[in-house]
């Protein structure tokens, strides 16, 4: 059996978190802030279903003519009031989580840029590779630190009070609901395994590219040879890309899927065993999207720490000092390709009484941004 998890479940590189909780401490406030507005947010967003629900009540009962506005006024008025004290809670929470980003994206560059310096002098192409864990390996921490907090107090909250809040109204909708909702998280579980290993190669690929711009052109030998060479190096990061953007197609929608299906089923089921007036089935789907919305948002958390596993491995390892993993892009790879990248593969053709002024004027221009 443990075998067989291991084949179905591939080893994923392992996110330090101890580490990674150590880089917040100069950004506390923000998150601290952050996670209590967007707490507050969460709450203020179970005012409207329950207030319509009852309003659409009133509304069908047919006892309102004598004063229809006295009664539906401090309804839509208190719907109105929650709706935009939600909007400024999340607005203020995404502005602190825009300041708690920037401030450890900070912290780790700093980290790495000394990791580097503590080790044995790279080469060229070596320190292309590395800057780009500088820009897209170290904005994984903002997917890995501050957005699991951000999407993990929403995703819970709704999903909590949501269901809280249906097992009150008819508990066997609230049974429903989460037994649904564990049934797609399980699914979900085996189907975000291929997304770390996709994406490590990804970022691999792109640090091989870096790797081969800074080798070609520091080299500056044969340029339609170089141009293949880097033109095979773009095309496994293209491969790479294809393949992660099928990946996270096919999880994202599939997810978002059950998402909508869910709160329907959930009301057609409740239907089915009890009369519920208008307005009570309403707020029953109401509630179940919100306990299915924080649902997908936490199966989304997980999908983006898949994706990010690898990225943060990367920047730990320069922060560490360890050695550089050149990338060698292989040139008998390119006999893999998809027939129609084989086919683009040759360099494209030159006028031969056209290329030399190309060279020339390229290497003018060359020269002179040297002299300057």
């Amino acid at each position: 059996m443990g075998r067989l998890l291991e084949h179905l479940i591939p080893a994923r590189a392992p996110i330090p978190w101890r580490r990674l909780l150590a880089l917040t401490r100069p950004a506390r406030r923000s998150l601290l802030g952050m996670v209590a507005l967007t707490a507050l947010g969460a709450l203020l967003g179970l005012v409207p279903p329950l207030a319509f629900g009852a309003l659409i009540n009133d509304l069908a009962s047919g006892h309102h003519t004598g004063g229809t506005s006295l009664r539906v006024a401090p309804a839509v008025a208190l719907i109105v009031a929650a709706l935009l004290l939600e909007a400024l809670s999340f607005a203020l929470s995404d502005g602190l989580f825009a300041q708690a980003v920037g401030t450890l994206y900070r912290e780790l560059r700093m980290l790495m840029f000394r990791g580097l310096q503590s080790r044995a002098p790279a080469t060229a192409p070596e320190l292309a590779g590395a800057a780009s864990r500088f820009i897209s390996d170290a904005e994984a921490l903002r997917d890995v630190v501050v957005a699991p907090l951000d999407t993990a107090v929403i995703g819970l909250f709704e999903l909590l009070s949501a269901l809280a809040t249906l097992a009150v109204l008819y508990p066997p909708a609230a049974l429903y609901g989460a037994a649904l909702i564990a049934l797609t998280g399980l699914v979900t579980r085996f189907s975000q395994t291929p997304l770390a290993p996709a994406a490590e190669e990804r970022q691999e690929a792109l640090e091989a590219m870096s790797s081969s711009l800074a080798a070609e052109l520091s080299a500056r030998l044969d340029r339609d040879a170089a141009a293949g060479r880097f033109r095979t190096a773009v095309t496994h990061v293209r491969r790479r890309e294809v393949r992660l953007g099928w990946l996270e197609a096919a999880n994202r929608y599939g997810a978002g899927a059950a998402a909508n299906l869910g709160p329907i089923a959930v009301v057609v089921l409740a239907a089915l065993q009890h009369n519920f007036s208008a307005g009570t089935l309403l707020a029953l789907f109401l509630l179940a999207e919100r306990a299915f919305s924080g649902a997908d948002s936490l199966i989304d958390l997980g999908f983006d720490l898949e994706l990010v596993r690898a990225a943060v491995s990367r920047c730990f390892e320069l922060v560490d000092g360890e050695a550089l993993r050149p990338q060698q892009v292989v040139h008998d790879q390119v006999d893999q390709l998809d027939p129609d990248e084989r086919g683009d593969e040759a360099a494209e053709t030159v006028d031969p009484e056209v290329a030399p002024q190309q060279r020339g004027g390229a290497d003018r221009a060359v020269a002179h941004a040297a002299q300057r």
